[in-house]
């Protein structure tokens, strides 16, 4: 395995994370839909153990104003386009074919480059 590899697993088994999370093992057949979730509990039981979730209620104009200030993303691409962003690129498998990501972000590009 790859050094970033074992980094991420090192990190995964800090947080507790199963090994089983890698393979897709304990995945839910169905994704749950989750109204307004509380933070610590949205972490602990669906960002920690790498669960889906569909998130609804949780961001909107009022309480998040980029969701209304910048919904072209032809505007983030003329204000703020030139800018590196970090992005996440380095994703494990799980047993489905699909990617997830252990590890902190890596990769640094422009948004402009990012947002196409």
């Amino acid at each position: 395995p790859s050094v970033p590899s074992v980094l991420s697993l090192l990190k995964m088994a800090k947080l507790g994370i199963p090994a089983a999370g890698l393979m897709g093992a304990d995945l839910p057949v169905e994704v749950p839909v989750l109204d307004r979730p509380i933070a610590d509990t949205f972490f602990r039981e669906h960002v920690i153990p790498n669960r889906p979730a569909v998130l609804r209620g949780v961001l909107d104009g009022e309480s998040f104003p980029p969701l209304s200030d910048f919904p072209d993303a032809d505007f983030l691409r003329r204000l703020c386009g030139h800018r590196r962003v970090l992005v996440k690129s380095l994703a494990h498998e799980d047993q489905a074919g699909r990617p997830v990501f252990v590890s902190d972000p890596e990769l640094r590009l422009p948004l402009g480059a990012f947002l196409d």
